[in-house]
């Protein structure tokens, strides 16, 4: 039964693994490895140890303290381009669930994102037009943007049921054992994108003053702001973007060409990086015809 796990946790492991890069770095992934195991511990008034909600514990602890230990490697660079790519994925799949909420809370979490996403995604079109510099103020909001996002793609697959946290059983075949990677690859994100917002919220730690805690909130919007990136995105390529991924969102949507699963959670795992990259490429080979 924990074969499940297993491969959940490589997945969850591969999506800290890609961000280091530096002997530090690698040294803070062992640290987080290890200060994860107090999660494995029974806790004070346990009655019966489950196993399966102390490895869950487990990979949630490690996945906080890499980001936080490791933010200025582990956060995600973001950009106009990446932004907006985001963008159309989230109104891909907002379109797709927007009414299978399975409790209120759900709902509620649809309609708010909803709401904010209208004059958001206004303001990221204007933005990826425009040739004006972003403020620090501006940077730090379109990374939180991408960050609320994020989370909020993971959760409308985790309702419409194309994700699943749930690794208490055994994969049947090679595939199967491949969600589980994807899944764990996925849950670094969420857990990821999680502990950004948690660093930033004014509560000082068990012995923590809140003017310290409220130091180490700047440090961080400093690291925020170092990710976002100020190289700006031409208009053609902003055009390309919305032509070429907007226009394979809609047909899929229409025709269904590609499992929903397979498709955003690739475009999920993918770097934006890469993925600019591989436009960039398309674009040029198109200008030779």
């Amino acid at each position: 039964m924990l074969v499940g796990a297993l491969f959940f946790g490589l997945g969850t492991f591969l999506g800290a693994l890609k961000t280091v890069k530096s002997k530090d770095s690698w040294r803070m992934f062992m640290m987080s490895l290890f200060i994860a195991l107090s999660a494995l511990l029974p806790y004070k008034h346990e009655v019966g140890y489950n196993i399966f909600s102390h490895i869950t514990f487990y990979y949630i602890l490690f996945v906080f303290f890499f980001t936080l230990l490791t933010a200025k490697e582990s956060l995600a660079h973001i950009s106009e381009g990446s932004i907006l790519k985001y963008h159309l994925l989230f109104w891909y799949i907002f379109l797709l669930n927007a009414n299978t909420a399975t409790n209120d809370f759900l709902s509620i979490w649809n309609y708010s994102v909803f709401l904010l996403a209208i004059p958001a995604s206004a303001l990221i079109l204007f933005i990826s037009f425009s040739k004006r510099a972003n403020s620090t103020a501006t940077e730090v909001l379109v990374y939180l943007w991408f960050v609320l996002i994020n989370i909020s793609l993971i959760i409308f697959q985790y309702q419409a049921g194309l994700l699943s946290f749930d690794w208490q059983h055994t994969p049947a075949s090679l595939f199967g054992m491949l969600i589980f990677i994807i899944n764990g690859l996925i849950f670094f994100q969420l857990i990821s994108n999680c502990a950004v917002i948690y660093s930033l919220l004014p509560i000082p730690g068990k012995h923590q003053s809140f003017q310290s805690k409220l130091k180490q909130i700047k440090e961080f919007i400093s690291i925020l702001t170092e990710k976002v990136s100020d190289k700006q995105v031409e208009t053609g390529e902003t055009v390309f973007i919305l032509t070429l991924e907007g226009g394979l969102l809609f047909l899929n949507y229409i025709y269904r060409w590609f499992p929903d699963f397979w498709l955003i959670n690739l475009c999920l795992i993918l770097s934006s990086t890469v993925f600019l990259n591989v436009l960039k490429k398309i674009r040029n080979i198109v200008s030779l015809f």
